[in-house]
């Protein structure tokens, strides 16, 4: 269930890499915060792996490693 459907980001899907590549451009260009695009990709990565789409979870994958790099210079920057 969607506990907060205001925060859900539509039409994410990893069925095909297609599908995979344009959910990752709709992470991107959505408004939410940086933690909130990380979460959304995190869930479409397991969510691909557990359905045996192992290339779909590897560009969500390199997607979360992007972000993380992008955590650290924040908190680098912070400090």
């Amino acid at each position: 269930t969607d506990e907060n459907p205001k925060g859900t980001i539509k039409g994410l899907g990893f069925a095909k890499v297609k599908d995979a590549r344009s959910s990752v451009a709709k992470i991107k260009a959505s408004s939410r915060s940086h933690a909130h695009k990380t979460q959304a990709a995190i869930a479409m990565e397991q969510r691909a792996r557990v359905a045996g789409k192992k290339t779909a979870a590897g560009i969500y994958r390199k997607f979360i490693n992007e972000q993380k790099r992008i955590t650290a210079k924040k908190k680098k920057t912070k400090n």
